[in-house]
């Protein structure tokens, strides 16, 4: 007697190959979706460095002397908020300012701190 040869692929053969390709499908969304996340959490630290940049650029033209506490939030963006301290070297014609800048996203939130020192205008 001889053998039929099979034409076609055995049904284990497809059940294989489709969880195989699932699996696939939901490790690649999920990379997808992390790459994402993390793009996101990038433009926000960008933008939150820009805003602290722009709010150390509005301290020298300050010509105050004494201490100053502000915070508040971004015209611009009303996500991002900001702290900032500004207080008097002593021996020194030196301002030190320390600003943080917050935002919150969702679930996540972050910050951004700097420092600087300005001449004390006259």
């Amino acid at each position: 007697m001889m053998k039929k040869k099979s034409k076609g692929f055995l049904l284990i053969e497809v059940l294989t190959a489709v969880i195989l390709l699932g699996f696939s499908v939901v490790y690649l969304s999920r990379a997808f979706m992390n790459c994402l996340n993390t793009m996101q959490q990038f433009a926000n630290y960008t933008a939150a460095l820009i805003l602290a940049e722009e709010k150390f650029f509005d301290l020298e033209t300050i010509a105050k002397e004494s201490d100053i506490i502000k915070e508040g939030k971004f015209s611009e963006n009303t996500d991002f908020s900001y702290r900032m301290d500004v207080y008097r070297l002593s021996d020194l014609k030196l301002n030190q300012a320390d600003l943080d800048v917050q935002w919150k996203d969702g679930r996540r939130s972050g910050v951004v701190s700097m420092s600087g020192y300005f001449a004390v205008k006259k």
